[in-house]
């Protein structure tokens, strides 16, 4: 193939990423991206498409490719998509490029958590023991007789931008959680049945890899911070940060590929499907060892930003992404990572992922960005857009997670103090914005530490 072109599929600050990640292998000409997002906008790099329906999304890319060939690999950043079944609607025409990202079938294992969760279980995959519910009474009176403290995980089974997820301390939690996601329908269709499991404590860990359906590419091992607020307190969220490697992942490959990836691949592959694409464990490290509260089927957010930036070069991204989608033979050397920390910081629109402030959080946006050329003059930070919107000259905030502010360092300690650095010189001129200054306060807690910081 001649000066490939690839177009991603999203808006975040996950897809500026991978674009940016793309752009700099030489194998690749161009990248687009719809919808894109502010930076993607100014860049001139956003393509409109007037519907996300699958069968249009291939329409488009057909004409383009009729009058502008070498449109060659399209990249799916959001599991909704994925659940619409866009890779199926390419895979029906041999004339169209591949979709890295798995079929409609198999992206189950994150659009369906009753699927993944007992797909797990019942195949010896580590994972907390899962009940699946219709109702707010019969997901109630499971809780009394199995968990009667209420310290239970419940899930919405469907996608939900990372925010169908209820860790519960207590009762009031849970009667909350099961009012939201199964009565007010928080979450929508998301929301018509629950996971619910036991409540783990420990340390989190984010382990990417990428699969052609038999081999698998792993990524350096991640740590997210989902709470809102400092100390991971607050409402749960998409993830309000992240930071790489994980100290705590140190020496644990051979566990993670033996007993969660592979595993998983080869049992995906019994169910007949045959799974290429990202897949994506959030596992915890316990008393009782690893366990895995759940599996995505693409790329984290906001992971995926010092996953991008510790790539070195040399790397085979399109490459790898290209041969995954076609089943095609992939290795480990085909991506090379460099020495060092990131550490990534999410600034969010004040008021996001809390139902109650709705109309602060309406108040606080489009508002003007500042700060952007001083955050961006810190050494070895880079800026990436996710809720932004650009009218020449400036950006906007147009979401809850607006910008991500992510910072390389020879160490995370120095990492993290450019990565606050930049974040402080950020503000919304009308508005308010929110950020964790904390991102990688765990990295030098061992398990034992942590949980007696928890008081567990």
């Amino acid at each position: 193939m001649s000066d490939p072109k690839v177009l991603i599929l999203g808006s975040s600050a996950r897809e500026e990423a991978l674009k940016q990640a793309l752009e700099r292998d030489q194998d690749v000409k161009s990248v687009y991206v719809a919808p894109g997002n502010g930076a993607t906008k100014k860049d001139g790099k956003n393509l409109f498409l007037e519907s996300y329906d699958p069968l249009y999304i291939a329409q488009y890319v057909s004409q383009y490719n009729s009058i502008t060939p070498d449109l060659n690999l399209i990249i799916v950043g959001s599991e909704n998509d994925l659940k619409k079944g866009i890779t199926n609607e390419f895979q029906a025409d041999e004339k169209l490029p591949p979709v890295f990202g798995p079929t409609k079938e198999a992206a189950i294992i994150e659009t369906d958590k009753g699927f993944s969760s007992e797909l797990m279980f019942y195949n010896m995959i580590p994972t907390p023991i899962p009940e699946t519910f219709h109702t707010a009474e019969g997901a109630r009176s499971h809780i009394k007789m199995e968990y009667p403290d209420g310290r239970v995980v419940i899930k919405a089974v469907g996608p939900a931008s990372g925010k169908g997820v209820r860790v519960c301390d207590n009762w009031e939690d849970v009667n909350k959680a099961l009012d939201d996601i199964l009565i007010k329908k928080m979450y929508g269709s998301a929301g018509d049945r629950v996971v619910v499991q036991e409540r783990l404590d420990g340390l989190e860990a984010s382990v990417v890899a990428v699969t052609n359906g038999r081999d698998f590419v792993t990524f350096p091992v991640t740590q997210d911070h989902k709470n809102l607020l400092p100390g991971d307190k607050g409402e749960m969220t998409g993830g309000m940060g992240a930071y790489g490697p994980a100290p705590i992942a140190k020496g644990q490959e051979e566990i993670f590929e033996e007993q969660f990836i592979r595993p998983t691949i080869t049992t995906l592959k019994k169910e007949g499907i045959e799974y290429r694409g990202t897949l994506y464990f959030a596992l915890m490290n316990t008393t009782a060892g690893w366990k895995c509260l759940e599996i995505n089927a693409r790329f984290p957010n906001p992971e995926t930003i010092p996953i991008v930036m510790l790539l070195d070069e040399g790397s085979k991204l399109y490459d790898l992404f290209y041969k995954a989608a076609k089943g095609e033979q992939i290795s480990q050397n085909m991506l090379k990572f460099k020495e060092g920390a990131v550490c990534d910081i999410v600034i969010a629109t004040d008021g996001y992922s809390q139902p109650e402030r709705k109309a602060e959080y309406r108040a606080n946006l489009n508002s003007k960005i500042l700060g952007l050329k001083e955050a961006s003059e810190v050494p070895e930070v880079q800026i990436f857009h996710a809720g932004t919107s650009y009218t020449h000259p400036n950006f906007y905030n147009s979401g809850g997670r607006v910008l991500n502010v992510a910072a390389w360092a020879p160490n995370l300690d120095e990492a993290m103090q450019h990565a606050n650095e930049a974040a402080s010189k950020i503000r919304f001129e009308n508005g308010k914005q929110i950020y964790r200054p904390d991102i990688g306060w765990k990295a030098n807690l061992t398990l034992d530490a942590y949980l007696k910081d928890i008081g567990k």
